[in-house]
Parts: C-alpha cells; sequence; structure tokens
C-alpha cells in the first residue's frame, strides 16, 4: 500500500497520475494508493506510523535515515520541480524581494548540479 502527496489542495482527489504511476505503468504495474497527505513532511509522519510505503525525494532522509528503511527505488523516477509563489501585493514589499533573491541565489547552484547529486 502507497502513502502519497497530492498536489490538489482540497486533499480529496485519489484519481491522478504522477511520475511515480507513470514509471510503474511502462513496467505494467499500478500503486494502491491508500492515503493522500498534503505534504512530504506530513508523509513521512504518515509512514512512521503505518506499514506502508513512499517514494520521497531522498534529500528529505538527510538526518532520519534511522527512522525508516530505506532503499533505492527499482525503477526510474523523474524528479519534480519546486516553485515558489506569492501574491502580487508583495512584489515590491523590500523584505519580500530579499527573500526571493535570497532563495533565488541558493537554488542556483543546485540547479547546475548533476541529478544524482543533488
Amino acid at each position: 500500500m502507497w502513502v502519497t502527496v497530492v498536489k490538489d489542495p482540497d486533499g480529496y482527489k485519489l484519481d491522478f497520475e504522477s511520475p511515480t504511476d507513470e514509471a510503474l505503468s511502462e513496467r505494467g504495474f499500478t500503486r494502491n494508493v491508500v492515503v493522500s497527505v498534503p505534504s512530504f513532511h506530513v508523509l513521512l509522519d504518515t509512514v512512521r506510523a503505518t506499514d506502508f510505503v513512499a517514494l520521497v525525494p531522498e534529500r528529505l532522509l538527510h538526518g532520519r535515515q534511522q527512522e525508516f528503511r530505506v532503499f533505492a527505488p527499482p525503477l526510474s523516477v523523474p524528479g519534480f520541480d519546486v516553485i515558489a509563489c506569492w501574491h502580487a501585493r508583495v512584489n515590491k514589499h523590500p523584505a519580500h524581494q530579499w527573500l526571493r533573491e535570497l532563495l533565488a541565489a541558493i537554488a542556483k547552484p543546485i540547479a547546475r548540479m548533476p541529478s544524482a547529486a543533488k
């Protein structure tokens, strides 16, 4: 049984396809999704408290490997984009501009790294 993170902010929709589903489908498999949660952090709490399996970004497990049985996935699953968004009313707010510039400066060298190093 799988736990998954949904992109639907209401958290009600379980009929979706993700890169994981597409990679499994190419090999003739499907997931049995039993729970959908709104974030990867909630996902870890859910997996910790159940016997479910989840595919999570490796970076999320830094410092937490002892809490989980961690295995490399048996198939290659493409990554996903991480974005920042904000309301237009804060576009010119100095503190918000500073934060966006900081995020961009931090993300720029990471974006150039080979996928395996990220």
